[in-house]
């Protein structure tokens, strides 16, 4: 929320009460108090906004008609050169990137028919784009700028421009569409011709990379590359494609692509093909996936099992589909050529857990070919081990349970005895024990508690169920042993560690306050916090909607763990200014699979923007059972 757009709002409105400001902006109700009072100051002597305690609602009074028309005018013109600045940046991306000489700010200000300073402003985020891609903005006085870099890297970066520029394929870039469609026809017959199949995002991405390729050779510009390297390049399967595919395209714009951009291409097809064609152990037809990708991908599962307590090594569907990715991967993290990934925020948000795990195989990759994954290429990973993780969750694992009586041990055996019976296909483990004792046995490992009489404060779900149960009790434990995710989510959470209204001064302040909290209760070691910067140093854990899901880079504690911040004003949580209100510290158990259950129910609240809504606008511990619970019954479908 800005003081602006509370302003902005009530000239609209006519008036509004506090709880339609809350709802709105998704604030407290102390943040609507204070931007009244920041506005009030702002607007001293031109405008006031007042409560009405007669119609209940804030209303804005212009005291000075004319002071305050200019003043709109002025944050009107503030607002359209923020956003101008946002359809700018691709535009000065795209003018350097197919320049190769020197560029006055002058000069390019008059090109887009804006001020100096204007342009000024858009080179701080033009450079830090384009060191995104390993290029550099180099300034001298004078001469003025220019992109300097490989040409690689800066065919990659006017790929990504450009594709952003060809949605919709109308106005100024009607030309740029239009040899698009052209390279794209021409793309389609050939592979067609030759049986080459590829993903449609692949297409797309090839496409693109096509028609970056034809504007630099235009400007006689290409990729530089040693004789050895493109003979090596020519004697792979694809170049046969990629000779005709040169030829083609060649003859439909009035280019000539030589061997080096011939070559170029076959990276590409390699880069997005089912084979690792530039591995060394692949059979001569290029089809058989080498045995140092297995290897590769046993050291991945090794990594995610040790990051995350979680065992998917004897998953073979898994282990496939992480091979037949990784052989073309491999292609492109050798030549600095990432696949758009259109999937990347979604798989961020709604799977946080394969997310993870997706980094640990990018530390892997990175000793083996020398690059990590970006986001992109993390993303795609990180869909293969959500598939995997999804299919541990149907059929429902048994569970284990515990029966609690207070007639003493004889009746609990008996009840116990008796859930043999009925459930014993959907027990892992049936234990017993009197009401007197249950408050000091270790439940770490037990799913459920069923007990004759009502029980408090355990760390686990209890249901409570008379000693004689009949038809319809029996068919509500069948129900909850059949659950897919029997384990409430809740069970990981506790008061304790629940910190609403939190106003932190910074990420690191914040952190520093959760981790010690955890550690105080005994849930974990002195080093998650060090771990939990470890993971934020890899990659940020914002998962957009408001949400961030901090946690270690490996298992701190005996018991998983979640801690809970609810903040009153959004928190930038990374480089790219994600705005963060709610904080999920995750410290997870070293043994045993819990972790999985808390990601699964997180996702499921975090996807939901009503529910984060609702959270950051209450900040209760009611609210957040309610929504771990409604999660958890989404989760078991």
């Amino acid at each position: 929320m800005r003081t602006i757009e509370l302003i902005q709002t009530l000239l609209d409105d006519g008036g509004d009460s506090l709880e339609t400001l809350m709802e709105r902006f998704k604030v407290s109700a102390r943040t609507v108090r204070s931007h009244v009072h920041a506005a009030n100051q702002m607007l001293e002597d031109i405008a006031l906004i007042r409560f009405s305690r007669k119609y209940n609602v804030y209303e804005l009074e212009v005291l000075n008609e004319d002071a305050f028309q200019t003043w709109l005018d002025r944050g009107n013109k503030v607002e359209q050169e923020q956003a101008g600045s946002v359809r700018r940046v691709p535009r000065i991306l795209n003018y350097l990137l197919l320049t190769d000489g020197w560029v006055r700010v002058p000069d390019l200000a008059d090109r887009l028919f804006v001020s100096f300073q204007s342009i000024s402003m858009d080179l701080h985020e033009v450079e830090a784009e384009l060191s995104k891609f390993g290029l550099s903005l180099v300034k001298r006085p004078r001469y003025g700028i220019r992109v300097e870099g490989p040409e690689i890297n800066r065919r990659t970066c006017l790929a990504s421009v450009i594709s952003a520029s060809l949605v919709g394929g109308t106005g100024k870039n009607e030309a740029l569409s239009n040899r698009a469609k052209t390279i794209g026809k021409t793309v389609e017959r050939v592979l067609g011709e030759n049986n080459f199949s590829i993903s449609s995002i692949a297409f797309q991405n090839l496409v693109v990379h096509l028609v970056v390729a034809a504007e630099r050779i235009e400007q006689g510009r290409y990729v530089p590359m040693d004789v050895e390297q493109r003979e090596r390049l020519m004697t792979l399967p694809e170049s046969i494609t990629a000779q005709q595919l040169a030829q083609a395209i060649g003859n439909d714009l009035g280019i000539y692509l030589p061997s080096s951009e011939v070559a170029f291409i076959t990276i590409h097809l390699a880069g997005k093909h089912s084979i690792d064609a530039l591995s060394q152990e692949v059979d001569a037809d290029g089809t058989v996936i080498s045995g140092s990708v297995w290897d590769i991908v046993g050291e991945i599962l090794d990594a995610a099992r040790l990051a995350m307590r979680i065992d998917l090594r004897s998953d073979l569907e898994l282990r496939m589909n992480l091979a037949r990715h990784i052989v073309p991967l491999s292609v492109r993290l050798r030549y600095g050529m990432p696949a758009k990934n259109p999937l990347l925020e979604a798989t961020k948000l709604r799977y946080p857990l394969a997310w993870s795990m997706a980094l640990e195989a990018g530390k892997v990759l990175e000793r083996h070919y020398g690059a990590r994954p970006n986001e992109d290429e993390t993303g795609f990973l990180a869909l293969s081990f959500a598939l995997s993780l999804e299919r541990r969750r149907t059929p429902a694992r048994k569970m284990r349970v515990l029966v609690v009586c207070a007639s003493g041990m004889g009746s609990a055996r008996l009840l116990r005895q008796r859930f043999i019976s009925e459930f014993g296909g959907l027990l892992e483990r049936c234990d017993t024990c009197d009401a007197a004792s249950v408050a000091g046995k270790d439940l770490s490992d037990v799913d459920y508690v069923f007990s004759t009489v009502p029980l408090l404060d355990l760390p686990v779900p209890v249901c409570q169920i008379s000693y004689f149960f009949d038809r319809d009790a029996g068919d509500d434990i069948r129900r909850i042993l059949e659950s897919a995710d029997a384990r409430d989510a809740t069970s990981m959470f506790s008061r304790e560690l629940f910190f609403p209204h939190v106003k932190a001064k910074d990420k690191n302040s914040l952190l520093d306050m959760m981790c010690s909290s955890i550690v105080s209760a005994g849930f974990a070691d002195l080093t998650l916090r060090k771990s939990v910067d470890l993971r934020e140093q890899v990659a940020p854990t914002c998962f957009g909607n408001q949400v961030a899901l901090p946690h270690p880079v490996e298992a701190k504690g005996s018991t998983t763990a979640v801690a809970v911040a609810l903040l009153d004003e959004p928190l930038s949580w990374d480089e790219f200014n994600h705005d963060v209100r709610a904080v999920f510290l995750v410290s997870y158990a070293r043994s045993g699979n819990d972790v999985a259950d808390a990601f699964a129910s997180l996702a499921e609240l975090f996807v939901s923007k009503e529910a984060i809504s609702e959270l950051v606008k209450t900040q209760t511990w009611e609210c957040l059972i309610d929504c771990l619970r409604k999660g958890n019954q989404s989760c078991r479908g």
